[in-house]
């Protein structure tokens, strides 16, 4: 590829993400003034200031959309993640303490994790979560090797499993108990994450007893 090719492709990436970055912005208002389940295409279309087709050149489909506006509320638990493990040392306590930040953060705005983990895609989700990722790189440098690892994947057990492979690599639980530990607090957090979103309890009391499920649940099989 010669010079001027590489500098049209660049600027075809550039243009790109600039407009995906306004439908996203777009999609973004409705959230913040509604709710993600009042996204349309055409509400989007209108706010961007381009047409429905023009949006469907660049996502699937409006699920696509809502995944990659909801993916920009990840930021806030991705920079607070430091903060809550700055003082800790071993797996064990990272584990608790990094679930504590995606259980406090997610239980504040449980519409968008739910669309977020729960989302109903027409491709595999790692591959859209790879292509927003793309677009838009991660600043995760100051995170530890295998938090960063955790962080370039969405799906919840894959994430869950990698913090728990630490605490077997250190002796703190044992492999068998550490799959079955790490599948009863993912339901645990499913299940409260649901009740939220209903609003069948509050989020602070579900944040609590999730939280204090999970210590009891790893203590009991560790």
């Amino acid at each position: 590829m010669n010079k001027e090719e590489l500098i049209k492709e660049r600027n075809k990436k550039i243009q790109k993400k600039r407009k995906i970055e306004y439908f996203i912005d777009a999609a973004r208002q409705i959230i913040d003034n509604e709710s993600i389940q009042n996204i349309t295409i055409r509400k989007v279309g209108e706010l961007a200031g381009y047409n429905s087709a023009t949006i469907y050149k660049y996502f699937d489909d409006l699920n696509h959309l809502k995944f990659f506006a909801a993916m920009t509320y990840l930021e806030d638990y991705i920079d607070e993640i430091p903060n809550y493990i700055k003082d800790v040392n071993s797996s064990k306590e990272i584990y608790f303490k990094v679930w504590d930040c995606f259980i406090d953060k997610s239980f504040d705005i449980p519409n968008i994790y739910q669309a977020l983990f729960l989302a109903e895609l027409k491709k595999d989700m790692e591959l859209y979560v790879e292509e927003f990722y793309n677009i838009f790189p991660l600043d995760i440098k100051k995170h530890p090797a295998y938090i960063q690892e955790m962080l370039r994947s969405n799906s919840l057990n894959r994430r869950s499993k990698i913090l728990m492979d630490k605490c077997v690599e250190e002796g703190l639980i044992n492999e068998e108990n550490a799959g079955m530990v790490d599948d009863i607090i993912i339901s645990v957090y499913e299940n409260y994450l649901g009740r939220v979103y209903k609003k069948l309890i509050p989020a602070n009391e579900a944040k609590r007893i999730v939280e204090k499920y999970m210590r009891e649940i790893f203590n009991r099989f560790s």
